[in-house]
């Protein structure tokens, strides 16, 4: 009886010690916890940020292959262009691409990759997909050099398509428009009048687009009017173009 009596009071003891230490235990072992969670979480957030990192390859990579696939889609479609544009009049020419520009900024020149070994000479007329270009003013053995008609020393024999009026147009020194010279007031132009090569200089083929009339102005002190043509070209691009071989047989 008494040994039993021991033992209840045994396990009364031990049941409100138990109690009494099972807060204690469960701050003890809170951090523990804690760190579980936070590991898993750590562990978590990192899957994600790694997850992401590679789709955000993969999305870069799609990019770059579709960029790839609008180039040659681009490149395609211009070189296109530039065989359709050899065809209005009945000539020969040689792609070329543009390789450098003049250190000059006062001077509108760029180098091609074509020279002597291309048969290229001195005052050939080179076009692109839209234009009149320019025109070979010097030759090595593997590349040349154009003078763009937009340079202030350009001169080049224009025709009003609509007209058949003929002048002269010369650069200005601006990439985007050239001016018609010394037009007399009663000359037939209107805003919009595609003006083409007229042929007569010998350099430039005959209908090769120049550019279309966009503005003309005429002042009471003045006998002529003044007309700004925007160009056809983009001589601002670095786009293939075209030399042409050129007989003038009139």
């Amino acid at each position: 009886m008494i040994v039993d009596y021991k033992s209840n009071i045994l396990q009364d003891i031990r049941f409100y010690v138990s109690n009494i230490l099972y807060p204690i235990h469960w701050v003890a072992n809170l951090p523990m916890k804690s760190w579980g969670k936070i590991k898993n979480k750590i562990i978590s957030n990192s899957k994600v940020v790694q997850e992401n990192k590679e789709l955000k390859n993969h999305i870069l990579d799609l990019k770059v292959q579709l960029q790839k696939q609008e180039y040659i889609s681009f490149q395609n479609t211009l070189l296109q262009e530039l065989l359709n544009s050899s065809t209005k009049v009945r000539e020969t020419f040689l792609l070329a691409h543009i390789i450098g520009l003049d250190p000059k900024h006062t001077s509108h020149k760029v180098v091609i990759n074509q020279g002597k070994k291309d048969n290229i000479v001195l005052g050939q007329a080179v076009i692109d997909s839209t234009g009149v270009f320019g025109q070979i003013v010097e030759v090595n053995e593997y590349h040349s050099r154009v003078i763009l008609i937009s340079d202030k020393s350009t001169r080049i024999s224009i025709e009003n398509n609509r007209t058949k009026f003929r002048a002269i147009a010369s650069g200005i020194g601006d990439y985007t428009f050239i001016n018609i010279l010394q037009v007399p007031k009663t000359a037939d132009f209107q805003v919009g009048d595609l003006i083409v090569s007229s042929g007569i200089d010998g350099v430039y083929p005959a209908g090769y687009p120049i550019g279309k009339v966009e503005e003309i102005t005429q002042y009471d002190n003045q006998p002529f009017l003044i007309i700004n043509v925007r160009l056809s070209a983009k001589l601002e691009l670095q786009q293939p173009v075209l030399v042409v071989f050129y007989e003038d047989n009139s």
